[in-house]
């Protein structure tokens, strides 16, 4: 605004300093030249210059206004400086796992192999020599729960009564143990139900399974041998195994047999087991009928 006022002072200067008094120019009159500047209003002139056309004819501008060099970045293109940007920060890296200690599981027992026993022996180097197998050291547990899985009872209320491969050793004693199991079974509550167990054994079992059939068919033959000593009392001591405990029920038998006057023809097979108070009673007829006679 400055600068524009400054060139309406100057341009009202020169008018005033041409035209001559009266306010008419005389041609003939050399014009007076005077380097005195009378005073003004700014406003007032400012306002009259305002309304004054140009020799163009185009009404002259109040003021042009300066832009705004405030508003205008100044960027210094010599200056290799870069502007500070904002640092893209990277991701941390994602934390190491941790380093632990595998504690490998305790090794699983190993599970029993079951064989049957064959007639013609339980291995190759028996065979080889022509031995046959005795069923002297082998547990009554282990082949009842070894029967089971066969499928040996599966389709029999009796145990008895279930399908002895052929090729067994000493069969007749395994069929003996089994009898005995039947009767205990039918007055002992926990034996019948371990039978059961037996009974419905498969033959592919998880291990879980074949304990359970293992634990049954032990406490099954305990009771037996228990049932065992009160028919066939032993002075020396027994264990649990298919020709220990055959044997003895064997002799049973033969007495039961002896009591009951059957025929001497008849297979011990075919004589049932019964308890020792009938038995005694059996006898004690048969002693006072003799008497008698």
């Amino acid at each position: 605004q400055v600068d524009e006022s400054s060139m309406i002072v100057a341009r009202r200067s020169q008018q005033l300093t041409t035209t001559p008094e009266g306010g008419r120019s005389n041609p003939n009159k050399r014009p007076r030249v005077s380097t005195d500047v009378s005073s003004f209003n700014l406003d007032v002139d400012t306002a009259a210059a305002a309304s004054e056309t140009s020799r163009s004819g185009s009404p002259v501008p109040l003021h042009t206004e300066l832009p705004n060099t405030a508003t205008v970045p100044m960027t210094n293109m010599t200056d290799p400086t870069p502007t500070a940007t904002n640092p893209v920060v990277a991701p941390a890296p994602a934390p190491s796992p941790t380093a632990t200690t595998v504690v490998a599981p305790p090794p699983a027992p190993p599970r029993r192999q079951i064989q049957l026993p064959l007639r013609h022996g339980h291995s190759a180097e028996q065979a080889s020599k022509g031995k046959k197998s005795s069923m002297k050291n082998n547990q009554f547990s282990y082949h009842l729960a070894l029967l089971a899985q066969k499928g040996a009872f599966r389709q029999h209320s009796k145990l008895a009564k279930g399908n002895i491969p052929s090729d067994y050793s000493e069969r007749s004693h395994v069929v003996f143990c089994l009898e005995l199991v039947d009767y205990v079974a039918e007055h002992n509550a926990e034996v019948q139900a371990n039978v059961g167990i037996v009974r419905n054994a498969r033959t592919r079992m998880s291990e879980e399974e074949e304990l359970a059939l293992s634990d049954a068919a032990d406490e099954i033959v305990s009771e037996s041998h228990r049932q065992l000593n009160e028919f066939k009392p032993s002075k020396r001591a027994t264990g649990t195994t298919i020709l220990g405990m055959g044997k003895r029920i064997g002799e049973y038998k033969n007495r039961i047999k002896n009591a009951k006057n059957l025929p001497s023809t008849l297979e011990r097979g075919d004589v049932q087991l019964i308890s020792v108070a009938e038995l005694e009673q059996l006898e004690y007829e048969n002693t006072q009928r003799h008497m008698g006679t």
